[in-house]
């Protein structure tokens, strides 16, 4: 008994240890000037951009608008237009290249889109403005766009025009590249952008996307903003569960109809989570992540080789922490029957998986049939939408990255910086044969209850925050320089 109560005391001894000894990864820096931009005229750049409507998707898009938006944005940035080069791509992505003063080095490319998602008609009464009015109101810009992804077009054409105002050289030629189809796949846009870079033996040092942001109450116990830059994003796949039996009259039903086998297919996938993880780029982010918290969870995350049950079991009651540690499953459309008095002789349903770098799609689909474990339902990848595999992780220790986290720190004092993971796909996939290393940041600060303003009703963004983005790319163009 003495025994057992001495190794617990040594035990807890080793975990406080190692909880006090982990190092913080955060980059020190001092204050410095930042770069003083015209307020009013950047906000009323964004401003106008969220007026003219570009959702992509089928449907609603307009190609009218499109091009506007390109006449837009020429009118907006003269110097930019005047002494850049610009590639219509597409038909409506735009591509920038600014010659740097040193041919021998390795190009950067930032990247944003010009499209939007749709703004469902029955949501547009539930704006406190507009959804294309891009109203400045309450310290806020407000628009379909405001947050994904107008504003980094924008802030990166702004800062290119301010320092081009300042006929300021870049070392590296730096592109921009601005997709008009990102909501849908990007097929059209940054996909043929990647292409023509290949073609051309262009290669990027790394590539600027969005995908990850700031966010206030991140996670419980870390009292300060979090900024995620992602080093890596989840892959996509959807799965079709399909069930074929006879049909038949209701009044005469078998022990199961077509609908009763698929439900209890899917009751049983749900039941059978792909396994969980702490590595990876997860892991990267807690790992930056610990020695900012307070004492409990830096204890915990300090030890999670030995507490691994406990916090993956309490990561998995968290949706958004679940998605990181995790290939998720979502089933997302169901199809089964045409009239209450016949017994289908079919029925379907979609199940949305988002991949864990590490888990190919074909894994998953011998995981997904395991956990179904029944003959009569077939699962297969949903015809005509090939999976998308996940990405590989960037370095988090290169230069680039550290001036990354070093402009984060002097934009936004006080904010911890972590590399990480993005649950969501963007068009940055497309330029994995033509890149070193992908980041996926957008300088956006949020409150977490904000988030589901992404996509969702009353998108907007703080004059602030857009005046800050500004100011962040400025700094960050000069000092990939340096």
């Amino acid at each position: 008994m003495l025994f057992c109560v001495l190794l617990i005391v040594l035990l807890i001894l080793l975990m406080v240890t190692r909880a006090c000894r982990i190092e913080s990864q955060q980059i020190l820096v001092a204050a410095i000037q930042l770069p003083e931009v015209n307020e009013e005229k950047a906000v009323n750049g964004v401003s106008g951009a969220l007026k003219i409507p570009t959702p992509s998707a089928k449907g609603a898009f307009r190609p009218e608008m499109f091009l506007n938006l390109h006449r837009y944005l020429e009118e907006q940035f003269p110097l930019v237009h005047s002494k850049l080069q610009r590639e219509v791509v597409g038909g409506f992505s735009l591509l920038y290249r600014w010659p740097g003063s040193d041919p021998a080095a390795q190009p950067i490319l930032l990247m944003s889109h010009l499209d939007v998602v749709a703004v469902p008609h029955d949501e547009k009464s539930r704006w406190t403005h507009s959804p294309w009015s891009g109203e400045v109101a309450d310290g806020y810009i407000w628009g379909r766009g405001a947050i994904d992804v107008k504003c980094g077009v924008l802030s990166q054409l702004e800062a290119v025009e301010h320092l081009l105002g300042q006929e300021y050289v870049p070392k590296q030629d730096i592109y921009l590249a601005f997709g008009h189809d990102e909501e849908v796949g990007g097929d059209d846009g940054n996909l043929q952008i990647a292409l023509k870079m290949r073609e051309r033996g262009v290669r990027f040092r790394f590539v600027l996307d969005e995908g990850g942001v700031i966010v206030n109450g991140a996670l419980p116990g870390l009292n300060v903003p979090l900024a995620l830059v992602a080093v890596a994003e989840k892959g996509y796949a959807t799965i079709r569960l399909s069930v074929d039996v006879e049909p038949g009259h209701s009044s005469m039903p078998p022990a199961q109809t077509a609908v009763g086998i698929l439900s209890a297919a899917v009751a049983r996938l749900e039941q059978h989570p792909l396994p969980a993880s702490l590595t990876g780029a997860f892991g990267l982010m807690l790992d930056a992540v610990a020695p900012e918290m307070d004492f409990m969870p830096r204890l915990m995350l300090a030890n999670r080789d030995l507490l691994a049950p406990a916090l993956l079991k309490r990561f998995s009651q968290t949706p958004t922490l679940n998605a990181l540690a995790r290939t998720t499953a979502a089933v997302t459309v169901i199809h089964g029957g045409q009239h209450e008095g016949s017994l289908p002789g079919h029925a379907e349903a979609f199940v949305n998986f988002r991949l864990l770098p590490g888990d190919s799609p074909e894994f998953v689909l011998d995981q997904t049939r395991k956990a179904v474990n029944d003959v009569r339902v077939k699962c297969e990848f949903r015809r005509g939408a090939p999976p998308i595999p996940s990405s590989f992780i960037s370095d988090h220790r290169s230069p680039d990255f550290l001036t990354l986290h070093r402009v984060i720190r002097q934009v936004f004092p006080g904010v911890v910086v972590a590399p990480g993971l993005a649950v969501v796909a963007t068009d940055s996939r497309h330029y994995e044969a033509v890149a070193d290393n992908i980041y996926r940041f957008l300088p956006v600060q949020l409150q977490v209850e904000d988030l589901q303003r992404i996509h969702g009703i009353n998108e907007r963004i703080s004059v602030q925050n857009y005046y800050q983005m500004v100011q962040f790319m400025i700094l960050l163009i000069q000092q990939l320089s340096e």
